[in-house]
């Protein structure tokens, strides 16, 4: 018989002996060998389901998800998960919640297990990856959140006490889905009954769920397994296999086969590694309950945080050294963890050490060690964590102070790498390294933490005590390499150290810090109270505690600031150190002596040096700090009452709108400049630190006021000045606020200082003073009473100045002691000042000695006066402009002759212009009318 004809039931009892055991499988495509059949079976078979039934269906799909993610350990899709499930439950309260308000019995299951599952994995959760940790944390409040407000805390308690009482329910569910397929009987004749699994199956799928660390996905050649599948979705008709038609035994239990006998087994021997990992304790090292991680082909993986050698391998220097370059080549690889080759390297230099293999080996596995810190900060972006960066420090300080106890270990930049020397004889040992740049290294690391830290918190207080242990560390080296006698590592690190004290008044570095007086038990008990976790003791990178630290900082020395910068940039100024050095030794000494108020020696070193020349050639770093050194200037010239010196020192800095960007002290977002995100990491990395700053408040408050009490004497002369002082935001303002119709109470600094200008030229001195003493920056001055002290007298002379421009022009004469009176200034002060406009010409007046007068000469032009003049020299010029226009067009009646000068004072004008020399007989040649002089 062909087989084609084969998928007929009818026709299985004609077949040859041959044919017998074939077995007909109906494929995907039913609708093909449906056409050959009767018309009884012209639609394929629908089975038909409630909505409740969907509903749970559906409930089944998402749990079953929710276990694979959690065998997988994704908390993140396990959180979306349920989210989903309880949506489902939510929307559809009608067909899934019973009168009883109770869920599914699948709903509470799954939910209950999670819950416990959640607070297992509660404990552990500093470890995992912030996102997975982040998502247990939600988990946890969500499911307890959920239950209180839709009532299913008694529900889920009922289930935890009797879980078992799910039979009832199942065995309900399985008698409606009978009901259901009722009327699909006639049809399901026609299928044979799907036969049961046998018992040890199904327990060994259970076992296989709940361990999940062996799935048998099923082999080739076990047919048995495969032909007990059958067709539930109703797409295709089962096998038959021999194995249905044997006699059973009455418990119905089938004789195990031999691949069944090795999973028990291999279960077994599960079992009894867990029960003797839980005799042990959890205090083992790689405490991973019970699992063995197991690579591609079925291997277990081997630990790459142990290191061993053969039982009969000989340890040698070469030996540890193929070792060390072995793991030094896994740097960079994909897979490869900076914490394990760290341990690696730890464990491979306490191997070496142990069998005296010298200092050079045991000197060479600690660089390394201390570049794999650095590898943990790679980019721009990323910096070294706190724990790190201490544990860099403690190797970087150990590997000098093995270097300073044995003489025979020579490390610097100048050895050459084939001179290198690990295994000799002679015990002389050379490497080739430059510790100079380790420890510049991190003390960028540490800039960079203070720029990451939020300034404001405590963390950014804590962390700014370890500025003395690397100024320590930077100490350290400089003794080291006065000992190697290398003059530019000696001047790189003279710099670090400059760098730590130029912005500091006095500064002493306190030793306590560098002692731990801390109790590490009382510290990790506090630790563990505030976060309720396991108590952990303080420690380090690969679970080292913070080492001991040699004090190598002289106290005596720091204290005296002055002597000790002096000593530190004279060297760096040499012909050993760089152009970059250089300029920075010198912008820092300036700084540090205009901090102090030495404004002489600043000035000069500043003029001296003519950085202002050359500064544009240097780097971005170095033209912040110059910036900051120009701006340390002008306050300090502030401060000494200096005000013009002052107001051009900050002039270039307040002459844009960039001055923290300038500053280094934020960004500022222009509207027609974008940056990319790495133009922005960049620029966030070279912001100063906050405890560097200088307060812009201050800068502003002392640049108004230096461009008040120069630009209101100057506005008050008129246009007979000859020095003219503008600043384009002083300028801008004041127009402002004499332009505005209303102007309210001042609010902010900047209010202050314009409303003192209207008052200081309206000649009330006395409002514009205390206007100014208002502001409460100046008691951020170290000596805040000199400064407004100061402040005040500057306020009087230029009211002073300011009220003889205004109003002088209205006195004949003006007794000096009446002015003392009004001003509040001695007699010698309103002299001196007096005599000073006289003599720049400022002021028409003579001094009457034996009255102690002044006499007002009336020959000055008044204010209007002034403008009317100016006025007529605008009209002649426009009159000028008119006929050169008019003579274009052809309209020349001989030119008008030109306007004569202008007459000295008390004399004649001068003579008038010739007339055009193309106009008539009648206009040619008129000469023009002599200007009016002054007398």
């Amino acid at each position: 018989m062909s087989r084609f004809w084969g998928g007929d039931e009818s026709s299985s009892s004609s077949d040859d002996s041959d044919d017998d055991d074939m077995r007909v499988v109906e494929t995907k495509t039913r609708h093909l060998t449906s056409a050959f059949d009767s018309d009884e079976e012209d639609e394929p078979e629908r089975v038909v389901k409630s909505k409740a039934q969907r509903l749970t269906d559906g409930l089944g799909d998402v749990i079953h998800t929710m276990r694979n993610k959690l065998k997988i350990g994704d908390w993140s899709a396990v959180e979306t998960q349920y989210k989903s499930l309880n949506q489902m439950i939510t929307k559809n309260q009608k067909d899934l919640i019973d009168d009883a308000g109770r869920p599914p019995r699948v709903y509470t299951k799954c939910v209950t297990e999670l819950e416990d599952l959640v607070l297992a994995a509660w404990a552990g959760r500093k470890k995992m990856k912030k996102d997975q940790a982040k998502a247990i944390t939600n988990l946890k409040a969500g499911i307890k959140k959920y239950n209180k407000e839709n009532n299913l805390e008694q529900v889920m308690e009922d289930y935890r006490a009797n879980p078992d009482a799910e039979g009832a329910e199942d065995a309900d569910q399985q008698d409606d889905s009978d009901s259901d397929s009722e009327d699909d009987e006639p049809k399901a004749k026609n299928k044979a009954a799907t036969p049961a699994k046998p018992k040890f199956e199904k327990k060994a799928q259970e076992d296989d769920d709940d361990s999940g660390s062996d799935i048998d996905w099923g082999d080739d050649d076990d047919d048995e397994l495969s032909d007990l599948s059958d067709d539930e979705g109703g797409t295709g008709e089962f096998r038959y296999t021999a194995s249905m038609f044997l006699k059973r035994s009455n418990d119905g239990e089938k004789e195990l086969t031999e691949k069944d006998k090795r999973r028990i087994e291999r279960q077994d021997k599960m079992k009894a590694k867990d029960a003797e990992l839980a005799k042990r304790g959890s205090d083992d090292e790689d405490d991973d309950g019970g699992f063995e991680e197991i690579g591609k082909k079925g291997k277990k993986k081997k630990d790459r945080t142990k290191l061993s050698f053969g039982k009969d391998e000989e340890i040698n220097v070469g030996l540890c050294l193929k070792t060390l370059h072995n793991i030094i080549a896994q740097r960079g690889k994909k897979g490869t963890r900076v914490a394990d080759q760290q341990m690696l390297l730890r464990q491979l230099r306490k191997i070496a050490t142990e069998n005296n293999l010298g200092e050079g080996l045991s000197a060479l596995i600690l660089l390394q060690i201390i570049t794999a810190h650095f590898d943990s900060a790679s980019g721009v972006v990323g910096r070294m964590d706190t724990t790190s960066w201490r544990s860099c420090h403690d190797d970087i300080m150990e590997l000098l102070v093995l270097i300073k106890t044995h003489d025979n270990l020579h490390m610097g930049p100048t050895i050459a790498e084939e001179d290198e020397t690990i295994e000799n004889p002679d015990n002389e040992f050379y490497i080739n390294q430059d510790i100079t740049a380790l420890v510049e290294r991190l003390d960028d690391e540490y800039t960079k933490t203070l720029q990451e830290i939020d300034p404001h918190s405590i963390d950014f207080v804590k962390h700014l005590k370890d500025e003395v242990i690397i100024y320590n560390l930077i100490c350290m080296c400089e003794q080291y390499a006065e000992a190697l006698g290398n003059k530019e590592q000696l001047c790189r690190i003279k710099l670090r150290r400059v760098s730590h004290l130029y912005y500091k008044r006095n500064y002493v570095p306190n030793i306590k810090h560098l002692q731990r007086t801390e109790d590490p038990a009382a510290a990790a008990a506090e630790a563990t109270s505030k976060e309720g976790g396991a108590a952990a003791p303080p420690s380090t990178t690969m679970g080292l505690p913070p080492r001991p630290i040699t004090v190598v900082i002289d106290i005596e020395t720091e204290k005296d600031a002055t002597s000790l910068m002096d000593r530190l940039c004279k060297p760096l100024y040499g012909e050993h150190s760089t152009d970059r050095i250089r300029t920075r030794g010198m912008l820092c000494l300036i700084y540090f002596h205009a901090l102090h108020n030495r404004w002489y020696q600043a000035r000069d070193l500043m003029l001296m040096s003519h950085l202002q020349e050359l500064i544009t050639q240097s780097d971005i770093d170095t033209q912040i700090l110059y910036n900051r050194t120009m701006v340390q200037l002008g306050l300090c010239a502030f401060r000494h009452g200096l005000i013009q010196d002052a107001h051009m020192a900050l002039h270039d800095i307040y002459a844009g709108n960039r001055v923290k960007e300038l500053l280094a002290q934020g960004i500022v977002n222009m509207r027609n400049q974008e940056r990319t995100a790495e133009e922005l990491a960049i620029q966030k990395r070279r912001q100063t630190p906050f405890h560097m700053h200088i307060n812009i408040d201050m800068l502003e408050c002392v640049y108004f006021l230096c461009s008040m009490l120069l630009e209101i004497p100057a506005m008050a002369q008129g246009e007979s000045s000859k020095r003219r002082f503008f600043s384009k935001k002083f300028g801008s303002q004041l127009n402002y606020y004499r332009r505005s119709a209303y102007i309210g109470p001042p609010e902010h600094s900047r209010d202050h200082i314009i409303a003192a200008s209207l008052a200081l030229l309206d000649g009330n001195w006395r409002e514009c003073r205390d206007l100014v003493l208002k502001l409460k920056v100046w008691k951020l001055f170290p000596n805040s009473s000199d400064v407004t002290a100061m402040i005040t007298k500057k306020i009087k002379e230029e009211g002073l100045r300011t009220y003889l421009f205004v109003f002088g022009g209205v006195y004949e004469t003006i007794s000096l002691p009446k002015l003392c009176e009004m001003f509040e200034l001695e007699l010698a002060g309103v002299h001196s000042i007096v005599s000073k406009m006289i003599y720049d010409e400022e002021l028409h007046a003579t001094h009457d000695q034996p009255t102690q007068t002044i006499e007002i000469h009336k020959e000055q032009p008044s204010l209007l006066q002034s403008l009317a003049l100016k006025f007529a020299d605008k009209t002649g010029q426009y009159v000028d402009n008119n006929e050169r226009l008019l003579n274009g067009y052809g309209y020349d009646n001989g030119g008008r002759g030109g306007r004569g000068g202008r007459g000295g004072r008390g004399g004649r004008g001068g003579r008038g212009g010739r007339g055009g020399r193309w106009g008539d007989k009648n206009d040619g040649d008129r000469r023009g009318r002599g200007g009016r002089g002054r007398g």
